[in-house]
């Protein structure tokens, strides 16, 4: 029975840290709206705008975010992957400067 229940407690871990991984389900439309009604007026132009760049900035995501590195995903969903406040154009960036880091550092060390 413990070895069932072990057995079930890893495999429910290893979901939760896959799923943590995935790439998160933000609200483009909302916060291109509250980003562009100014004393509550919608610039119908610059919305629209910003939900083209959320939009291109999704699917070049959805299409590379799995062959992202573990820690890049990591990072960027902590700082730009909220549900409220987050932004698929900077979840892009942040990938995209994480993974130039990550390619830099790979190759860095201190010398003595």
């Amino acid at each position: 029975m413990l070895r069932h229940t072990t057995i079930l407690a890893v495999a429910l871990a290893y979901s939760a840290v896959a799923h943590a991984q995935d790439l998160p389900r933000l609200d483009p439309t909302g916060e291109c709206r509250q980003n562009w009604t100014k004393a509550g007026v919608l610039d119908n132009e610059m919305y629209a705008y910003c939900l083209r760049k959320e939009q291109t900035a999704y699917d070049s995501l959805k299409l590379n975010w799995q062959s992202l590195s573990t820690n890049v995903r990591s990072v960027c969903i902590g700082e730009w992957g909220k549900a409220v406040g987050g932004s698929y154009e900077m979840l892009q960036y942040c990938a995209n400067k994480q993974t130039q880091a990550e390619r830099q550092n790979s190759s860095s060390s201190f010398r003595w």
